[in-house]
């Protein structure tokens, strides 16, 4: 049973605010300062021990992975649930074709590797910025597509990632020429090509994830909680390797070690702000998902795409408005937010543009179907 139009709004407005919510928390704590442990005594220039930023990407991405793996959490009481009411187990919607769930271990490792890149781009530039940055998944998934699985795209869609193209180098030129000294963006460059060149990584887990989901039935949700299981997996070794970093081994962001999940928890211990900006962190990826799945099944997957365009706007109109984040505007952003905003609408066909040559090929079958139509209709009104 569908859900109605009240209950579907509530989700819509769930999806909005979780991912925001996710976006400006992530932010928050990459700008706050707090006292971590105490440096050892061989180590003169660690920032241990002193006030110093939440710099600790592979930390944040751990939280992420535990906010997905709660999604397995929830595919399992909507199960339990079912089975206590005697309601039908359906293949695709509360499991899957009996295969082995190693074969989520790719998809969650391009996941660990992109956020995690994300996330360190994420401290260097704007939150705005990130946000806007991520639309390039568009144009790499796109590409991939044609590549691994055979598309073929129409006119309309190559114009979509032009114009997508053209919005993203925009917001990036704009932030790179424009950032001002009181912005919290240390490194606005890097950041961009940073997070750009996740977006390669994320569309390649998008093409693989749609291969495992149509090929073995996968409920989004479920593969979600299975890449979130291996994500902690990875993301937990990952930590545990940087606590026996070699002080002269090689550098993956300008720390060595790459990250230190001791500081991070004593900076969280002694800044209670950090808990909570990483609380609302795991709960908001945990809604995010759930609540992208559920408008993805009841409405469609362009209405997903709508509601994301309005994150975007919220987290962009959020980030100028609030002093911390040290933003400002910048209409060179806006003309690259409009294109982003009117590619992703022509590619995903919300928006359908009048020139014949432009339009969907299927809709322009319907059209030439409906004019023969009306010339029968009329003919025989003739005679």
């Amino acid at each position: 049973m569908g859900l109605h139009g009240a209950t579907l709004a509530i989700v819509a407005s769930i999806f909005v605010a979780s991912g925001t919510i996710s976006t400006i928390s992530s932010k928050w704590q990459d700008d706050i300062s707090a006292v971590g442990r105490a440096c050892p005594s061989d180590e003169p220039n660690c920032a241990s021990g002193k006030s110093h930023v939440f710099d600790h990407p592979f930390v944040q991405t751990w939280f992420m992975f535990l906010g997905e793996f709660l999604c397995m959490i929830i595919c399992l009481v909507q199960r339990l649930y079912k089975k206590w009411n005697e309601i039908p187990l359906e293949e695709g919607v509360d499991y899957m074709k009996p295969v082995p769930p190693f074969i989520f271990m790719i998809p969650s490792l391009c996941d660990f590797t992109a956020s995690t890149t994300m996330y360190i781009g994420l401290t260097l530039t704007e939150a705005s910025v990130y946000q806007m940055l991520r639309g390039a998944t568009v144009v790499f998934t796109g590409l991939m597509s044609i590549v691994f699985l055979k598309r073929r795209f129409q006119l309309f869609e190559w114009l979509g990632m032009v114009l997508v193209t053209s919005g993203l180098a925009c917001v990036g030129l704009a932030s790179m020429l424009f950032a001002s000294d009181t912005s919290s963006a240390t490194n606005p460059v890097l950041g961009d090509i940073l997070i750009f060149a996740a977006q390669l990584i994320v569309a390649g887990q998008m093409v693989i994830e749609e291969k495992i989901l149509t090929k073995y039935n996968v409920p989004p949700t479920l593969l979600v909680g299975w890449e979130g299981t291996f994500g902690l997996c990875y993301a937990s070794l990952a930590l545990g390797i940087f606590q026996a970093w070699p002080k002269s081994g090689p550098s993956l962001n300008g720390h060595n070690p790459p990250d230190d999940f001791i500081d991070a928890a004593m900076q969280m211990q002694n800044d209670y702000r950090l808990i909570i900006s990483n609380v609302l962190c795991v709960i908001a990826i945990t809604f995010l998902n759930s609540a992208g799945q559920t408008i993805t099944k009841n409405i469609s997957a362009t209405a997903r795409m709508v509601l994301d365009t309005v994150r975007n706007v919220i987290v962009w109109g959020f980030c100028l408005a609030i002093p911390f984040f040290n933003e400002k505007f910048q209409w060179m952003q806006l003309v690259g937010f409009i294109l982003l905003i009117g590619g992703n609408a022509i590619f995903k066909r919300i928006l359908t543009l009048p020139c014949e040559i432009l339009k969907p090929k299927d809709l322009i079958d319907v059209d030439v179907n409906e004019a023969k139509r009306l010339m029968d209709s009329d003919a025989a009104v003739n005679v």
